[in-house]
């Protein structure tokens, strides 16, 4: 049974900013003795709060994860935001929090943090989710299942897949017994005039009903092989068709970029010494990508193995042609830092569609006439495929990445694109090797 996420990720953002709210109302009244909305401090006790938000959902351990790092990541969250506050502090040369509301609201949150990883945990998740029924063919209910079992994007407590030739007499009696709360139909489902009647009829019994592509859509944050050729031109690209959204988005590159680049000039000296006694030889590596509108660009990365042999084959966090240097450079993603001098050329932007080599991408093209859709936006050194898939490795691979970009060149936005940041950062720290 998978836990609500929405519930969990609700209560972790809305804790912190509950206990910095409580202490520094207590220190206001009590202590300082001070009007709180019209003090200089409410503004940086808000500015804590929101930072032990940020990193409540950034350090949320994995439910298969132990209890040492639950642990510790009840006490990193306060900590973090400590730390954080202390800098601009630091900056500016003076004491703008109080040391009760810092002190007290960080033992709080690490306590509170720790019940609910407790609570959690016996509760075996924090909501039952969806009973899916599904009417689709056998491929498509193995390719589901596992989506399902990986990376649903809501929660989903139990599914069952059915042949609708196969159990359309019986059809009322599946319903019955297996009490779903959601039926899923596939297009073979939707002009079967007589299933439909008997589905329209569970409907008014509100059970929900969905096409297979909505339900790829919503539950699972793609769309279905069978549906990209007849969707890849029925919906609006906002990097496109909505200017405000490109030149915003294009302003959120540059303004990530800075600090980026920074982390890439203290990186620059460490990798090139590192490289010294394990992986000796030019410390940048440059390949041709397919970025916007099939224009060609050289990719930069911190190089990860011998040189001679990063020619052009299909790529793995596990390569076997990666060094031991190399390896720990993948695992971690710092070879991809320096492609932040990609996004400030304008060859890439933060979050997009991987770019992939020119023979790939001619190959995928002959085979997937629609492929060419991803191109139509900046690639990115993030994306939702990559938070949703591993590194593609055979042209299949890529047909199911592909389902996934789909998905968000139709709902590109620029909150999905924050929740891709947080959600890298996130892999990152839990070090998933996406």
């Amino acid at each position: 049974m998978l836990a609500s996420r929405r519930i969990i990720v609700f209560v972790r953002l809305l804790l912190p900013l509950v206990v910095v709210g409580v202490f520094s109302v207590i220190h206001a009244r009590y202590i300082g003795h001070y009007k709180l909305l019209s003090n200089f401090r409410t503004t940086w006790e808000l500015l804590l709060a929101i930072l032990a938000s940020f990193f409540a959902y950034i350090f949320e351990p994995e439910t298969t994860t132990t209890w040492f790092r639950r642990l510790f990541s009840a006490v990193a969250i306060p900590s973090s935001a400590v730390v954080a506050i202390s800098v601009f502090q630091f900056m500016l040369g003076s004491p703008l929090l109080p040391r009760f509301v810092v002190g007290s609201s960080s033992i709080a949150i690490a306590l509170l943090l720790a019940i609910f990883e407790v609570i959690k945990n016996s509760m075996g998740g924090l909501g039952e989710g969806e009973r899916v029924l599904a009417i689709v063919s056998e491929d498509v209910g193995n390719h589901l299942l596992h989506d399902i079992e990986t990376a649903p994007e809501r929660s989903i407590r139990e599914v069952k897949f059915i042949d609708a030739a196969q159990y359309r007499d019986k059809f009322g009696e599946q319903v019955e017994s297996y009490k779903p709360t959601l039926i899923v139909l596939d297009r073979n489902a939707q002009s079967d005039e007589d299933l439909l009647s008997m589905v329209a009829s569970f409907h008014k019994g509100g059970i929900r009903i969905r096409t297979l592509t909505l339900f790829c859509d919503q539950w699972l944050g793609k769309l279905p092989v069978s549906e990209l050729a007849q969707t890849s031109l029925l919906f609006d690209i906002n990097a496109i068709h909505n200017r405000m959204y490109s030149r915003f988005s294009r302003l959120l590159d540059l303004v990530l970029s800075a600090p980026l680049f920074l982390v890439l000039l203290l990186l620059i000296p460490l990798v090139w010494v590192i490289d010294l006694f394990g992986n000796r030889g030019k410390l940048f590596y440059r390949q041709l990508r397919v970025g916007r509108n099939g224009r060609e660009f050289s990719i930069i990365k911190f190089r990860t193995m011998p040189e001679g042999s990063e020619g052009a084959e299909w790529t793995d966090v596990a390569d076997i042609r990666l060094n031991k240097v190399g390896s720990q450079l993948r695992r971690l993603h710092i070879d991809e830092i320096p492609q932040v001098i990609n996004v400030i050329r304008g060859d890439m932007a933060i979050v997009g569609p991987r770019p992939e080599q020119p023979q790939y991408v001619r190959m995928l093209e002959d085979k997937l006439p629609f492929y060419s859709v991803r191109h139509l936006v900046r690639p990115g050194i993030t994306g939702w495929a990559q938070m949703k898939f591993h590194y593609a490795s055979t042209d299949l691979d890529a047909l199911e990445k592909l389902q996934y970009e789909f998905y968000y060149l139709r709902h590109q936005n620029v909150i999905l694109d924050l929740r891709i940041i947080f959600r890298t950062i996130r892999s990152l720290w839990r070090r998933q090797g996406r």
